[in-house]
Order: structure tokens, then C-alpha cells, then sequence
């Protein structure tokens, strides 16, 4: 009998842990042209400094955006045949740096400290035309998204998320952000908004 209720008491531990976690997912739409890149993520939590990396091949870079935690360090790579640099001069966060030259086969390892929810351009002083974005999050539950490398629509799912939080946001250079309120069992479609025009939506669902 006491073996019974020690697996009872297990099966009960497993259905209330499990209980607390909902599964979000949808997808998001443009009505035209694709912007370059994006990132949904559940507002609050607390992440472990991570890091990321990002390489240069035959004048790109190999990622539209990256996501690091707050002094989570970023690993530059340079695989191309021509020297590049990598710079940000972000004013509105004053998030700035310069590599410098940077030859063929270098790695550069760099730690900001911008702000949490920053959204910040880099580029190629060289090259002008190569671009990539670096988000800082402090959350754990995010998808990240590069809308010109793949067509649409764009799905995504994000799993194990807490039942107490329900806000989200769709961050997406130069549009506005989309803030996002989300309780279990709801479903929403949301307008993407860039300088006042529609230009697609997101559909969310929470399970």
C-alpha cells in the first residue's frame, strides 16, 4: 500500500509540472516584402549569460541576427578572402564598437553591455551593403527568425512556458513593436506595423 501511494504521489508531481507549461505557437505573414529578420520572445524570466557566433563568407554574414544574454559574449569570425570590418554606431542606445580590420581567418571575441530588448545593427565599413543584427534578451523562451532566407508564411512554437507569464513581444528592425498579451486557451492575429502602414500579421495561439 505505501509502494501505491509513493507512485501516486510521483504521477501527481508529473501532471503538476507539467500543468504549469503551455505551448505557444502561429505563424507570422507580410503582405510584401520580407524585412530582414526578427525575434518573438516571452517578456521576463532570467537567462545565463549564453553567446553566439557570427562568421563572414563571400562578403555576408552567415546570420541575419543573432540573440545573446545580457554579457553574453559574441565570437566573430572572419572564413572569407578579403579582409572585412564589423562596427555598430547605434545612437539611440549609444551602442557602439569597431573591430577594426579584421583579415582573412581572424576571430574577435566581444562582451556588450546594452540594454535588455536592444534590437542593434552591425555592419562592414568595407563592404556597406552587409548587415546583421544583434538582440539582447534576457529571456529563455524566444525564436528567432530570418525572413529573406526562407519564404513565408513564417511559423514558430515556443514550448515550457510558465502559465504566469502571458506577455510577448515581436521585435523587428525599424517596425513598430508587437506586444503581445496571451492567456492559456486564447487565439489573437495581430497587425505588423511599420511608420503607421499595415505591412503584415502575426497569429498566435496558446495551448
Amino acid at each position: 500500500m505505501i509502494r501505491n501511494l509513493v507512485i501516486l504521489c510521483c504521477v501527481g508531481l508529473f501532471v503538476s509540472h507539467s500543468a504549469v507549461a503551455d505551448t505557444v505557437s502561429g505563424t507570422i505573414e507580410f503582405l510584401k516584402k520580407p524585412p530582414l529578420a526578427g525575434l518573438l520572445y516571452l517578456v521576463g524570466g532570467k537567462q545565463a549569460a549564453n553567446s553566439d557566433q557570427l562568421d563572414q563568407k563571400d562578403k555576408k554574414f552567415t546570420k541575419d541576427i543573432l540573440v545573446r544574454s545580457a554579457g553574453g559574449e559574441i565570437v566573430f569570425n572572419n572564413s572569407d578572402s578579403v579582409d572585412h570590418n564589423i562596427f555598430a554606431n547605434d545612437t539611440k542606445t549609444n551602442a557602439k564598437f569597431d573591430v577594426g580590420l579584421m583579415a582573412t581567418g581572424n576571430q574577435i571575441k566581444k562582451t556588450f553591455d546594452w540594454p535588455i530588448g536592444s534590437m542593434i545593427r552591425i555592419g562592414c565599413k568595407i563592404h556597406p551593403k552587409m548587415k546583421s543584427y544583434i538582440v539582447t534578451t534576457d529571456s529563455v523562451h524566444y525564436e528567432s527568425f530570418q525572413f529573406k532566407r526562407s519564404g513565408g508564411p513564417y511559423s514558430f512554437s515556443l514550448t515550457d512556458i510558465p502559465s504566469q507569464q502571458n506577455e510577448f513581444i515581436l521585435s523587428i528592425p525599424r517596425y513598430d513593436p508587437v506586444k503581445i498579451s496571451l492567456n492559456a486557451g486564447e487565439s489573437k492575429t495581430v497587425v505588423i506595423i511599420k511608420k503607421g502602414k499595415e505591412k503584415g500579421s502575426i497569429t498566435i495561439s496558446r495551448e
